[in-house]
């Protein structure tokens, strides 16, 4: 209950308090009040009395609080850091000067004889422009350094410049006696509230510099300001009701500034003089606040990282022992100790001497490492390969202790001892390799002997014909083992890597159509059907081993033709663009019987015939040579096959795109056709070209050139052009669906004048396996997509016999990379003949030797047989000299 009344006593004292100091703030209110309507009237009733002692004491009033406003601004500047205030109190001190000389020549006061009103209105005008000046100017100086002599020198230079144009009569005339206020006066008062305007914009600018109080006294001022200069523009009399206005509100201006600045700046001065003192505080506090805060996530991090620490040494695939200089365990610590039966921390305390004595080889490392004389070591412990490193670290107390991480290598062990017996493996196969190689050729040597008496013998004219076809079997059974012992010899120089792959330009296209032209009669007599399908993005002209890539297809057709016994076999190509130049898929399909799944994965296994016709004649090496044929030109093989359905072997190569200039045997473009010879028949042209491409690349090519052309893309009307028009050629863009093409191609041929036209069908890819169809049906000619200009014109050379005027460039030199048959038959027959015995004995001292005698007669020739030699590819020197006329004498 005591407590009670206590508080109530407390809460009456307080409200009590509270009371009396609104009460004391009201009555001040009121007494300041009382006292402004006290001067008011005073001045008022001076006012009535004498105008001019009204007006002295207005203006004395206003000086006397500018003069104030300056002495205190001045001694205390050191404590005023807003630039604002000092250069007011500054520029009103200033002010006050012209102020003070504009009341003492006012009009009446009789202190300068014959002064009349203009002079003290020029002064009047004088100080309101430097009054404006000041304002405008002070905002702009809250944040910049001022130094305060340099603006009392500047205020005082200002004032003397004012004060010497007055009086020496180059201020313009403000007002004229009977006239009243001049132009210039009203002007500058109406110049000069616009300057206060400006002032008061950038004074709501810069408010968060001031506190509310001080920021609304100085709106004021300038406002109060603002109307004294307007009502100084309406008066004619100098004692008139407007003038005795504008100096109430002049008052009331200076007042409002001394209370902004004096009252408001040096009764409360933790408002203002030290305003930056507390900005500075709050930013001290600020920033102490986010050092914390970084100090508080610099710990965390810390924190993080030391987790991270202990998280990778627990989880590391090691084993962390640390023991002191008496061998106790001090740490031990990683996932490795799971392996050894240990968890973290177990062996803490124990010596590493008693934990470990069963391995005395570690032991004594670890007494090395601690003396500093070892700093790795390996050792087999629980059947495990650890690689341990030692180092010294700081324990404790500061005293050394020895660090050991051991790393489990048993994994990398068993790599090494695998990489080891693979090695041996490869040492061996290679070992293999060679002894091939030399077998092989020790079998060429009477093998190339009974071919040779075999093939004597087949053409003698006195042996029966029983004789001749047991000939017939000998040659045959001599040629399929030579072909076996060539197997055998490519397969062991490819895995001795005795194989070279001379890159060189060449032309892809006519390596293709050689290939087909090679296997064409082998198709034939099994009546299979030999198709090929380029696409129109398969360069021509690459760079790469062509020998190489030859015997690689040579073998992939030979198979495909060998083991389809109906059917057909088709040759794809397509390519696609890669970052070296295009990779090239080289596809071989046949409709033979097929490889089972199991066997797909072992066709490629040297001496392995795999699939339903593993029973016919092969040596098991021909897709063993293609795969690492294609491997060592950085390309892959693959098969896909289904059983009853055939095969299909997919070849991916990257190759090198190669200009046409660089091939041997390119064809020759340094010529271009300019146009038709003179003397011809005008030649006719019908073009049926579905494709707008077509037709407007070959109709301009055969315009430009000088035919007579006319093309549609309607093929109804292909026969009535023809009947109307009887060109002299045909073309057809477009010959699908095949029956309905050739059944039109039959309807022209027996209209009138179908026997002569020429036709020739420019066709896609796909439709070259259809090729016999379109010549048998009367097309005269079959060109492949994409056509090039030289074609188009070869071919109207051959069917229309048409004759062109060509431009001939300058020829390119070219070398040739391999000699021809001139070359060595220009050698001396004893040399040839000796060579060729040499081949055939495989006696490499001497095939040396002998080709070191046909560099002396031809150094070309002879680096390349000597290339040749060095790759053991005797068969391709022997061809070359049977070409040259060489036949090698017969074996001893």
């Amino acid at each position: 209950m005591d407590t009670l009344k206590l508080i109530l006593r407390q809460g009456i004292g307080h409200a009590r308090t509270r009371a009396d100091a609104g009460r004391t703030a009201a009555r001040a209110r009121l007494a300041f009040l009382a006292l402004l309507a006290a001067v008011a009237g005073a001045l008022f009733a001076s006012s009535l009395f004498s105008y001019l002692l009204f007006h002295a004491l207005v203006e004395l009033a206003t000086i006397s609080i500018a003069c104030t406003l300056f002495i205190l601004t001045w001694n205390s500047r050191q404590y005023l850091a807003n630039g604002y205030l000092r250069l007011l109190g500054i520029g009103y001190g200033a002010i006050a000067v012209i102020d003070l000389m504009h009341t003492l020549t006012f009009k009446g006061m009789s202190i300068i004889p014959g002064a009349g009103a203009n002079l003290p209105t020029q002064l009047w005008i004088a100080a309101r422009y430097l009054q404006a000046i000041t304002l405008v100017a002070a905002p702009l100086c809250i944040e910049r350094p001022i130094n305060d002599r340099l603006v009392v020198v500047g205020y005082a230079v200002a004032v003397s410049a004012l004060v010497a144009a007055i009086l020496g009569g180059h201020f313009p005339d403000c007002y004229l006696e009977g006239k009243g206020l001049t132009d210039f006066k009203i002007g500058s008062e109406y110049l000069i509230t616009a300057l206060l305007l400006a002032a008061m914009y950038l004074l709501q600018r810069a408010r968060r510099h001031f506190n509310d109080s001080v920021f609304w006294l100085i709106s004021c001022s300038v406002a109060c300001t603002i109307v004294s200069e307007i009502c100084f523009t309406a008066y004619v009399s100098v004692y008139g009701p407007a003038n005795m206005i504008g100096h109430y509100a002049k008052l009331a201006a200076f007042y409002l500034i001394y209370r902004a600045v004096l009252v408001t700046g040096f009764i409360h001065p933790f408002q203002l003089i030290f305003r930056d003192l507390k900005q500075s505080e709050d930013a001290l506090r600020e920033s102490n606040k986010t050092l914390e805060e970084t100090a508080h996530a610099r710990i965390d991090e810390l924190l993080a990282r030391e987790a991270r620490y202990r998280s990778v040494i627990g989880n590391a695939p090691v084993v962390i022992h640390q023991v002191d200089r008496n061998g106790t365990f001090t740490m031990s610590e990683g996932k490795g100790l799971a392996a050894l039966n240990l968890v973290p921390g177990e062996v803490v305390g124990q010596s590493i001497f008693e934990r470990y004595r069963a391995y005395p080889d570690f032991c004594a490392s670890v007494r090395q490492a601690m003396l500093g004389k070892r700093r790795s070591a390996n050792a087999l412990i629980d059947g495990i390969h650890f690689e341990i490193y030692f180092s010294l670290v700081p324990g404790t107390d500061d005293a050394p202790e020895l660090l050991a991480v051991a790393i489990d290598v048993s994994e990398r062990k068993r790599m090494e001892l695998a990489l080891h017996e693979k090695e041996a493996a490869e040492t061996a196969n290679r070992a293999k390799s060679v002894f091939l190689s030399s077998v092989s050729h020790e079998l060429r040597t009477p093998l190339n002997a009974i071919l040779g008496f075999a093939d004597l013998l087949r053409h003698d004219a006195g042996i029966s014909s029983a004789q001749r076809e047991q000939l017939e079997v000998i040659h045959h059974s001599g040629a399929h083992l030579l072909r076996l012992i060539n197997d055998i010899l490519d397969i062991s120089r490819i895995e001795a890597g005795r194989v070279q792959l001379p890159r060189a330009p060449f032309d892809l296209t006519a390596l293709v159509d050689s290939l087909l032209a090679a296997n064409s009669p082998a198709a034939c007599a099994k009546g299979l059907q030999l198709n090929l399908e380029r696409s129109p993005e398969v360069p021509r002209y690459v760079w790469g081993a062509e020998t190489r890539l030859r015997q690689a297809l040579g073998k992939l057709l030979d198979n495909a033709i060998k083991y389809t016994s109906q059917g057909s076999v088709t040759l794809h190509l397509s390519a696609s663009p890669n970052p070296v130049g295009s990779q090239l898929r080289i596809a071989v399909e046949d409709t033979g019987a097929g490889i089972a799944a199991d066997d797909q994965t072992l066709v490629f296994d040297a001496f392995v015939q795999a699939g339903a016709n593993s029973s016919q004649q092969g040596t098991g090496l021909g897709l063993a040579i293609t795969r690492k044929l294609v491997e060592l030109m950085g390309g892959q093989i693959g098969v896909v096959s289904q059983p009853g359905q055939g095969s299909c072997f997919v070849i991916d190569l990257p190759v090198e795109l190669a200009d046409p200039s660089d091939v041997n045997g390119a064809p020759d473009n340094t010529t271009e056709v300019l146009g038709l010879a003179p003397a011809q028949p005008d030649w006719r042209i019908l073009v049926y070209a579905e494709q707008p491409e077509t037709d407007l690349s070959l109709v301009r090519l055969l315009q430009e050139t000088g035919f007579e052309v006319h093309a549609t893309a309607d093929s109804s009307e292909v026969i009535q052009h023809f009947q109307k028009w009887q060109p002299h050629l045909i073309w057809l863009d477009r010959v699908q669906p095949l029956p309905e093409g050739l059944a039109a191609i039959r309807e022209i041929r027996a209209l009138a004048g179908g026997a002569q036209v020429k036709i020739v069908a420019l066709a896609n890819s796909a439709l070259a396996g259809q090729r016999t169809q379109m010549l048998a049906a009367g097309i005269d000619e079959v060109l492949h997509r994409p056509f090039r200009p030289d074609e188009i014109f070869a071919c109207l050379e051959r069917l229309l016999d048409a004759r062109f005027l060509r431009w001939q460039a300058e020829p390119v030199a070219a070398t040739s990379a391999r000699p021809d048959r001139a070359a060595l038959a220009a050698l001396p027959e004893a040399l040839r003949h000796d060579f060729a015995d040499a081949l055939l004995r495989l006696d490499s001292e001497r095939i040396g030797a002998l080709i070191r005698q046909i560099g002396e007669h031809d150094a070309a020739l002879g680096r390349i047989l000597r290339s040749h030699a060095d790759n053991f590819d005797f068969a391709w020197i022997e061809t070359a000299l049977h070409d040259a006329g060489a036949t090698p004498p017969l074996a001893d």
